[in-house]
C-alpha cells in the first residue's frame, strides 16, 4: 500500500514509517525543511511545509492513504503553562487543507493522532488531567484537535482519529485496547500508537464501519 506520512520525524511518525516499511508498504515520509530526520533505506523522503499553498496537491497523487503524525509542540521545557511553540490552529488548518486536497486527488483514507481529553473523551479523564486540560495551554491544543476532528467528520473521507494519553518512548507492545476511561497513570508507547495506526491504515474494510462501536473516534491506551 502507498502511504504518505506527515510529521515523519516525530516520535510516533518515525515508528509509523519504520513499521509500515518493514511490512513491505511503499512509504513516503514528509518532514519540515531543516529537520535532521534521516529516512530508512528504501523510504521516499520529502522536506515540505504542508501548510504551504499547493504542497499537498503536489505530493498526494498516487497515494492510497495519509497518516498524520503532526502534533502541536509545547515549550522546549515541556511545561504546559508556558507558550506553545506551534501555531494555535496547526492541526485544524492541516485537516482543512487535507480534506480539500485529498478529495481533489482521489485519496480517501486519513488517520490522525488526536489526544485523550479531546471532545467527548474529556469526561473519561481524571480530575488532575481535567485541571491541566482546562487551566494550561493544553486547552489551546485540545481546541485545535477538536476542530481537526470536526473537519474530518464533516468530510467525505474514510477517517480515524486516535486519542492516546501520556505517550512514552518505546516500541510496539501489542497491549493497547479501547477503554471507557483514562487512569491517572495510564500511558502508551509511541511504537504501540504507530502499530495501531499502521494496522488501521492498511485494513481492507472502511474505517468508519470498523470503529462504529466507539462512534467515530477510537480511544487507545495501554493500562499500567
Amino acid at each position: 500500500m502507498r502511504l504518505l506520512v506527515l510529521g515523519a520525524s516525530g516520535g510516533c511518525g518515525q515508528w509509523v514509517v519504520k513499521l509500515a516499511h518493514q511490512r513491505g508498504h511503499d512509504v513516503t515520509a514528509v518532514v519540515r525543511p531543516g529537520s535532521s530526520y534521516v529516512a530508512p533505506e528504501g523510504v521516499s523522503f520529502l522536506r515540505e511545509e504542508v501548510l504551504d499553498d499547493g504542497v499537498l496537491e503536489r505530493i498526494l497523487p498516487d497515494q492510497q492513504a495519509v497518516i498524520s503524525c503532526l502534533g502541536m509542540s509545547l515549550s522546549k521545557s515541556g511545561n504546559p503553562f508556558l507558550p506553545l511553540r506551534s501555531p494555535p490552529n496547526l492541526m485544524s488548518s492541516t485537516a482543512r487543507r487535507l480534506c480539500g486536497a485529498m478529495s481533489a486527488c482521489g485519496v480517501h483514507r486519513v488517520i490522525s493522532i488526536s489526544s485523550g481529553g479531546v471532545g467527548d473523551s474529556f469526561a473519561r479523564t481524571n480530575w488532575l488531567m481535567r485541571f491541566l486540560f482546562t487551566r494550561s495551554n493544553i486547552s489551546i491544543s485540545h481546541t485545535d484537535l477538536l476542530a481537526m476532528e470536526k473537519h474530518y467528520a464533516s468530510s467525505n473521507l474514510d477517517w480515524l482519529a486516535i486519542r492516546p494519553v501520556t505517550l512514552k518512548d518505546g516500541g510496539p507492545t501489542n497491549t493497547a485496547k479501547v477503554v471507557s476511561s483514562y487512569g491517572l497513570k495510564s500511558k502508551i508507547t509511541k511504537g504501540e500508537v504507530a502499530r495501531l495506526i499502521v494496522e488501521a491504515a492498511i485494513q481492507a474494510k472502511p474505517l468508519f464501519r470498523s470503529y462504529t462501536h466507539v462512534c467515530w473516534i477510537v480511544a487507545l491506551i495501554e493500562l499500567c
